[in-house]
């Protein structure tokens, strides 16, 4: 049984990339409304940092981005249909906009807050995953990404309290 839990370090240990990814809050201070930042990156690839699920919040914005690392994106707002869904649940839609996020990354965002908190109220008492569908009607591109609901229930905790976002 000893042999066996070392095998499992020993495997665990030098591949890293083997562990499930999982949904991440950071907070800070901000400086503008004298309260708390957050910003919750979800990944879609467990094996790399090109395309990421984002939500930002301060005490008076909610954002919700698909963003994608590309250093050539251009800054045109193009229109895009988001469509979300947590496991089985219901459907939401959004309205979004391409955008440059900065140098390395373009992103397709919406400030929703009534979809974007009904979507947070899902992913918190997800199981399985968070699929999230593109539809960028004048570009004639549909696109889907899904993401592991792996430790979504304490980031959104975490996130939602430094915003001071209810979600109950």
């Amino acid at each position: 049984m000893k042999k066996c839990s070392v095998v499992f370090a020993m495997i665990f240990g030098a591949f890293p990339f083997l562990a499930h990814a999982q949904w991440v809050t950071n907070t800070d201070d901000d400086i503008f409304t004298n309260s708390k930042k957050a910003t919750m990156m979800v990944p879609i690839n467990e094996y790399s940092d090109e395309q990421l699920f984002i939500f930002d919040c301060t005490k008076n914005d909610l954002s919700f981005a698909y963003i994608e690392k590309n250093k050539d994106s251009s800054d045109a707002k193009i229109p895009v249909e988001m469509i979300a869904k947590v496991d089985s649940g219901e459907i939401l839609k959004m309205d979004g906009l391409t955008s440059k996020r900065n140098d390395n990354y373009y992103q397709i965002g919406t400030d929703d807050r009534e979809a974007i908190i009904s979507l947070l109220k899902s992913a918190k008492k997800a199981k399985s995953k968070m699929i999230v569908g593109l539809n960028i009607q004048q570009l004639n591109i549909k696109q889907s990404f899904s993401a592991s609901t792996s430790g979504s229930t304490k980031a959104i905790a975490e996130f939602t309290s430094a915003c001071g976002i209810n979600i109950n």
